[in-house]
């Protein structure tokens, strides 16, 4: 790597400000021109140009960069993008399936795996993770649950798993992958959360070295990288191939090079400092633990008291996810966030109905989680203990009329939510974040669906409908 032990960034400040731009963008490097494109760096802002390689074709520094990634992971290629785990997701269905194969998808896929499914007009089977009633969360996908639908479906081509779940709950996957493989298909593996994971003794459970064909993660998550920003880890020469073919199809032929100097630099940082890193936020989360014990309303999955033990649902957990239950409580999840927002100028992840995630990463400081810690003893101390409500299931099952393909085909018609039972969904109805559909195109909505759609209106959710005007109605076939 000798040409190219400059870093992607160092080779921008070389270059951009000594040249004359007659290329694109249209700012021209002139951050002079408006305050906000020297706030932006756009004297460094360039696409591919001579001597930056090229994404789609990597051959030089590019080429170079993503070596070093792949050695860092212990993948046999990493591909960098710029359009987000989702691009990844896209391409990782098309690489790894021809157009009406069929699929056996986790029912808590994020959306892009349901659209990947509508674009590839696969037949997909839905599996339900096992449940957690204690936090109302998803828990780890069961292998064995894989297995009897492999066998259901014999001609089964892809399989689709997330692992970590947005709350850190992780599946076994090296099982995963070993009945998958036996049966003859291919396992993607959505690790848009767990781009730290296997970097350290302290957060592990990851995909790429334990069999998976195809890994996604969105590096921006939780390691000091962009918005944006995510690799993607191929294991063999073939499907690295068809995933290139495919990267060029949902991916942008105009990168930000902000954008790939930060995924660059963010190898780079951790392949020299990594080690003092991850120790630093695990001490940190170590100390959160500790402040925390004292709480006796609300309670952190698998933080404080609570423990991974006390959890037989869940194969592993991500120790860097901090989820945290009001059901003991007279709090809602999204009262918890305002409270969290307008008292502590503490911005969290996401609330659902009972409950609040924050999302802590590589660039948090023990100053960060101390500040969290007190918010929460500040808050327990206030409110009041209730009666928890019966344990509801968050994700509905999904009752499967029609492909998502097919559906999105058909004519549709939009009537009030409250006499929609029965009928057939016409659109995407979810809670963003996570992103994991509460009904998609072709299911139908069932009382389970209705009562999820009701728990998170009267809680304070907010609902994202695809193409119905407001939550009050809904779009059918």
């Amino acid at each position: 790597m000798a040409e190219y032990s400059q870093s992607l960034l160092e080779l921008l400040e070389k270059r951009c400000p000594g040249e004359i731009p007659m290329h694109m963008p249209g700012h021209k490097r002139n951050k002079n021109l408006a305050p906000y494109l020297k706030r932006l760096s756009a004297d460094i802002d360039i696409t591919e140009i001579d001597g930056f390689d090229n994404l789609q074709r990597a051959s030089g520094i590019l080429l170079e960069s993503m070596k070093n990634a792949a050695k860092l992971y212990g993948s046999y290629r990493t591909f960098f993008m710029v359009n987000g785990s989702t691009g990844g997701i896209l391409s990782a269905v098309h690489a790894l399936t021809m157009p009406g194969d069929t699929a056996i998808i986790a029912r808590n896929c994020h959306m892009s795996v349901f659209h990947a499914v509508a674009l590839r007009r696969l037949k997909a089977h839905y599996i339900d993770p096992e449940y957690d009633h204690n936090f109302e969360v998803v828990a780890s996908m069961s292998p064995y649950a894989i297995e009897k639908a492999l066998i259901k479906y014999p001609n089964t081509r892809l399989v689709v798993v997330t692992s970590p779940t947005y709350e850190g709950v992780i599946s076994d996957i090296p099982k995963i992958a070993e009945i998958v493989h036996a049966h003859g298909a291919v396992l993607l593996v959505d690790e848009a959360h767990g781009s730290h994971l296997d970097r350290s003794p302290y957060f592990t459970g990851g995909a790429i070295n334990a069999g998976a064909d195809i890994v996604i993660h969105s590096l921006h998550k939780t390691m000091p990288s962009l918005t944006q920003t995510a690799i993607a880890h191929v294991a063999t020469a073939k499907k690295s191939q068809r995933f290139v073919e495919a990267l060029e199809t949902y991916q942008s032929t105009s990168p930000s090079y902000l954008l790939l100097a930060s995924i660059d630099a963010c190898i780079r940082l951790v392949i020299e400092k990594g080690d003092d890193l991850f120790l630093n936020w695990h001490n940190a989360l170590n100390a959160f633990d500790e402040s925390v014990a004292s709480l006796k309303n609300l309670s952190v999955l698998c933080h404080g008291n609570d423990s991974l033990d006390k959890h037989p649902g869940f194969f592993s957990f991500d120790k860097g996810k901090l989820f945290i239950s009001t059901l003991d409580t007279d709090l809602s999840g999204p009262e918890l966030m305002d409270l969290l927002r307008e008292k502590y100028k503490i911005e969290a992840e996401m609330a659902s109905s009972k409950a609040v995630l924050c999302m802590t990463g590589l660039g948090d400081t023990a100053y960060n989680l101390n500040q969290l810690a007190y918010a929460l003893n500040d808050i327990d101390g206030q409110i009041k203990l209730a009666a928890r409500r019966d344990s509801v299931i968050n994700m509905p099952s999904l009752e499967i009329s029609m492909t998502i393909a097919e559906a999105e085909e058909r004519p549709w018609r939009e009537i009030p939510l409250a006499e929609s039972l029965g009928q057939v969904s016409g659109e995407y109805i979810m809670a963003y974040p996570p992103g994991v559909p509460l009904s998609i195109p072709g299911a139908i909505i069932t009382e389970d669906t209705l009562s999820c759609f009701e728990l998170r209106r009267d809680n304070g959710v907010k609902l994202k409908f695809s193409r119905s005007r407001d939550s009050s109605s809904v779009a059918v076939l």
